[in-house]
């Protein structure tokens, strides 16, 4: 099995060591020993990935085992920045993640926020092939938002319970129409006008327009990023919210042009 897996990551998990709690230190130590002698060759850093603790425990006065936190594993796991990493942090089914340092907690909350924005460019991609839409569609929570936001909420790990995530996309894009009206609003009236006239429209909408509508969709996933972020809010301040997260969308357009191949 170790020789199809070389390069994915592993971590060793010695059980039962309360076992050895009951012995003398030095005998402690020669066990230890003989284990990361034995294992090291199937870690990278045997000082971090052979983990050394205990599933269960006997409690007398239950009369039975109790199963154990185990930080010192799960941490590691959560700190993993590698795919295993990445899929347990995002995944998270028994809501680990809320128990965790804040250091941990931090990092959880980035890879979050990194997954979140691949599915932003995904919209984004998805908005420039989209077929050209009147301006009032801002105004009925076009079905594309409601879905980017849907979708943003589940990687963040939201907890949406009775919320409702048309009612926030709405939310979300009337602000972005008053605080941000160029970038909202400007772009929908255009793409109405140009609607009209077939030859011209085409070719704007998909040499001008389609820049906008990449860019416009990208804003309002990293403003929603924020919005969950701040427990379904905009924070004290709306307007700095705002274009602090537009920045963080032009900044990743930037990154994305640069990576994109000549």
């Amino acid at each position: 099995m170790y020789e199809h897996f070389r390069d994915s990551p592993r971590i060793v998990f010695v059980n039962k060591w309360d076992v050895q709690l009951n012995r003398p230190k030095a005998d402690r130590e020669i066990v230890k020993e003989m284990i990361i002698k034995k294992m090291r060759k199937y870690v990278e850093d045997a000082d971090k990935d052979i983990i050394f603790g205990s599933a269960a425990l006997y409690d007398a006065e239950l009369d039975k085992m109790i199963r154990q936190p185990l930080p010192q594993l799960e941490d590691r796991l959560y700190h993993d920045s590698g795919t295993l990493g990445e899929i347990v942090n995002i995944i998270d089914p028994t809501n680990r993640a809320s128990s965790l340092i804040s250091e941990v907690k931090k990092k959880i909350l980035e890879i979050r926020k990194r997954v979140a924005r691949r599915i932003n460019v995904a919209f984004a991609t998805t908005a420039i092939a989209a077929s050209v839409v009147p301006f009032d569609s801002l105004i009925v929570a076009p079905v594309l938002f409601v879905s980017q936001f849907f979708a943003v909420c589940k990687i963040m790990g939201a907890e949406l319970g009775e919320r409702n995530t048309e009612r926030d996309t709405m939310n979300i894009l009337k602000v972005c129409i008053a605080y941000l009206t160029t970038d909202f609003v400007a772009v929908s009236v255009a793409e109405g006008f140009f609607s009209f006239i077939p030859i011209i429209g085409t070719a704007l909408d998909l040499a001008f327009l389609s820049f906008f509508k990449y860019k416009r969709t990208m804003i309002f996933g990293e403003i929603a990023i924020a919005y969950i972020e701040n427990d379904f809010s905009f924070g004290d301040n709306i307007k700095q919210t705002l274009l602090e997260a537009k920045q963080r969308a032009e900044a990743q357009m930037k990154f994305f042009k640069k990576q994109k191949p000549d």
